[in-house]
């Protein structure tokens, strides 16, 4: 869905992935949350320290987030820092 509202400089992008806590093994109840939680911890080519850093000098908001039916991934940017976001 895209929604255009030229008078504000911002983007908003969410991407929504319909499986949270059901989905999690009996054995292994959390691994949704826990994943979720993870995206912003890092990569082996970005530390957590650079993607806080990144997204506090770009001013972009991140968020991630994992509840019982769906899990998702947040980005609020700047229009004028969308290709780096």
């Amino acid at each position: 869905m895209i929604l255009e509202q030229h008078e504000l400089q911002v983007a908003d992008f969410v991407l929504g992935v319909r499986s949270g806590g059901t989905a999690d093994p009996s054995s292994k109840a959390g691994t949704a949350s826990l994943t979720s939680s993870m995206l912003k911890e890092g990569t082996p080519t970005r530390s957590s320290l650079y993607i806080a850093g990144q997204t506090a000098f770009l001013g972009i908001s991140l968020l991630t987030s994992s509840s019982w039916d769906a899990t998702s991934v947040s980005v609020h940017t700047p229009t004028g820092q969308l290709d780096s976001a």
